[in-house]
């Protein structure tokens, strides 16, 4: 049945008629959890969940998490951590392996479904700085036309302008060739010869060491590897979209399409400004402790107007309980905080959430959400652990 509605669109003023998880539906399904409606078209929705969503649960502190927590998402499929998938030019979470006889640690990926988890490298191309730093970038085929402008996009986001190609992992074009006879996969050839036309074919007469992954050659790695969080501005979007949409849903008085929401409308749709004006992925926590234990593991966000009458939404994702199982370790995750823009109305929402998570699916939900109560410490507010902490839910 067609939902009727004469709203507008707050990115494109189209008609707005997108039902949205505003959470995102890849850190699973709660009981409780209201749709966004007539705030954003469908066309908006498909295109931002594609281009911000899908990055961020395969390649963001919250995907490791929900790897860690084995959260399937929307169409049920088990998460692969680091299984390197999405075509982020500079990812903000990667992972890296002290490889044997390397003096650079490239980056890596968990081998899905290995238990105890391995990790394999993957392709990518290594530079050296004028300043002898080095520095790497993943690298996936896209198509023929996009391969090309999307590395000369990662080189210029990591700052590599001026920086020479040293080494490379990929696959050869014939892994049946013997070593000293194999070029890279043709696609990459293509990709190369336009940023570094002196390279591209005959990469190891230049000088730059090349790592060929071919099955059998190269072995799983059972090392110790490290984890690395950088806040890119694709990333600060994807937070910046959340909080935004989680506003537009809790407080109806807003409809987003106002002035005063411009700024944040035009970085999270088109990444227009530095992200530290909207996003700060090290903020202040806003959970007042309370002495009560929480069970298990939460995500909490709050919606206020601050002293200067900005909108603000703060979040704080898989938030461990004092009471939480060994199999429910999780990477801990600073507080975010987004300022929307100018709060356009005399009266000020201030309101608070906590989504709890099961230990095991109930009726089909991984969880649930309900409003929190909020309180002052030294005149900041902030969210009291939710009601039914310390107890299982009722269901």
């Amino acid at each position: 049945m067609t939902r009727r509605t004469s709203a507008t669109c707050a990115y494109c003023r189209e008609l707005a008629d997108g039902r949205e998880d505003w959470f995102p539906r890849w850190l699973g399904r709660h009981k409780g959890m209201q749709l966004l409606v007539d705030r954003i078209c469908d066309a908006c929705n498909q295109s931002l969940g594609k281009s911000l969503d899908q990055p961020m649960s395969r390649e963001s502190p919250q995907a490791v998490n929900r790897a860690l927590m084995q959260t399937p998402g929307r169409h049920g499929k088990s998460p692969h951590l680091f299984s390197h998938k999405s075509q982020q030019a500079q990812p903000p979470v990667v992972l890296n392996v002290a490889a044997p006889g390397a003096e650079f640690q490239p980056h890596a990926e968990i081998i899905p479904g290995s238990n105890p988890p391995r990790s394999q490298i993957v392709r990518q191309l290594i530079f050296e700085k004028p300043d002898g730093t080095r520095g790497s970038i993943r690298i996936s085929h896209i198509s023929p036309k996009e391969d090309e402008k999307w590395l000369r996009r990662a080189i210029e986001n990591y700052g590599f302008e001026s920086a020479r190609l040293v080494e490379m992992y990929c696959e050869p074009d014939d892994p049946s060739k013997a070593v000293d006879q194999r070029k890279p996969v043709a696609w990459l050839r293509r990709a190369l010869l336009a940023a570094f036309p002196q390279s591209a074919i005959q990469a190891q007469e230049h000088g730059i060491q090349v790592n060929w992954l071919v099955d059998g050659e190269v072995e799983a790695l059972n090392v110790a590897a490290t984890l690395r969080v950088e806040v890119n501005i694709d990333y600060a979007r994807a937070l910046a979209k959340t909080a935004f949409h989680y506003a537009l849903t809790v407080d109806r008085t807003i409809t987003g399409r106002e002035d005063e929401f411009q700024g944040i409308r035009r970085f999270i749709k088109d990444g227009i400004g530095p992200p530290s004006d909207f996003v700060d992925a090290n903020a202040r926590p806003f959970l007042i402790d309370s002495g009560t234990a929480r069970r298990g593991v939460h995500h909490f966000l709050l919606v206020e107007v601050n002293r200067v009458d900005e909108l603000v939404v703060r979040m704080q994702y898989f938030v461990p309980g004092s009471r939480i199982s060994g199999a429910q370790d999780v990477l801990g995750i600073s507080p975010v905080r987004v300022v929307l823009g100018l709060y356009p109305h005399l009266s000020a929402p201030r309101l608070g959430h906590a989504i709890r998570l099961f230990e095991k699916k109930v009726d089909g939900f991984d969880g649930e959400i309900l409003p929190l109560e909020l309180g002052q410490v030294d005149g900041l507010w902030g969210v009291f652990p939710p009601p039914w902490a310390g107890r299982k839910p009722s269901m």
